[in-house]
């Protein structure tokens, strides 16, 4: 996948709406008690304090990568892999709110000091995300995602409906782009994945565990499956969140087979 959101092929122009992102998530959480951080979030397992603890973790893992480019260097973003993952997440269990939300706080206020002092020419240099490169750009579009459906489930207030139309936009490009990487053993089929109020369509064909996907045209061939919404509903789906208000037309056991074949993300 090519860099994304750029300006002039350096800075990328979604680390506005990032900043904006985190702004909103601390302001949420300020004034947070401890019970309250303790309670259980939206995703199972997790309560609110580990949630916003990973949040912070994947802001440092998002610093260590920016670091490593710059002195052209490639860095894993989870160099202890998935029990490193696992572990930053548990670590946040019983924490304070206090000490829960100043961590937050601190990991943006490094990560976007960091990427403050990135040169134009490194934010094209890759970094390495669960055995893919991504460029550097493209880290803050992901960041981005991070930041926002986290936000949703910490179960505060905030819903996939306060999500923009330009966050719909670059999470499903980044989503869709991402669904070849996530196929395990998909079923021969193609999915039409259409969100209304940003009038863009994306077409996901597996075959023979061959995953491609791309801007589908209504003059395609018809599709064995189309799943119809608004943005951000259709986000919440891909991101195996609670949707509503989603039209679901063709083969409904391939519909409900679409997490199994692209776990994730």
């Amino acid at each position: 996948m090519g860099v994304a959101g750029v300006v002039g092929g350096g800075r990328p122009a979604e680390l506005g709406h990032v900043a904006g992102s985190e702004s909103r998530l601390l302001a949420r959480v300020e004034g947070l008690t401890d019970a309250e951080a303790a309670a259980p979030s939206r995703l199972p397992g997790w309560s609110r304090a580990e949630v916003l603890t990973h949040v912070a973790r994947n802001a440092d893992s998002f610093r260590a990568m920016a670091e490593a480019a710059m002195r052209d260097e490639v860095a894993d973003q989870y160099p202890g892999g998935i029990e490193q993952r696992s572990a930053d997440i548990a670590a946040g269990r019983g924490r304070s709110a206090v000490a829960v939300v100043a961590d937050l706080s601190q990991a943006v206020e490094w990560l976007h000091e960091t990427w403050a002092a990135m040169p134009d020419d490194a934010w094209s240099r890759p970094g390495r995300s669960w055995g893919s490169l991504m460029p550097m750009a493209e880290t803050v579009r992901a960041r981005w995602i991070e930041v926002e459906v986290h936000h949703v489930d910490l179960a505060l207030g905030a819903s996939a409906e306060d999500w923009s139309l330009p966050f719909c936009q670059a999470a499903l490009t980044r989503l869709t782009a991402r669904l070849p990487l996530r196929a395990q053993e998909p079923p021969d089929a193609r999915w039409v994945l259409w969100a209304d109020d940003l009038a863009l369509a994306w077409s996901v064909s597996a075959l023979a565990g061959q995953v491609t996907v791309s801007r589908f045209e209504e003059d395609d061939p018809p599709p064995d499956v189309i799943v119809r919404g608004p943005g951000a509903q259709l986000t919440a789906w891909l991101l195996d969140r609670e949707s509503r208000d989603l039209a679901v037309s063709g083969d409904g056991r391939l519909y409900r087979q679409f997490h199994q074949a692209f776990p994730g993300p």
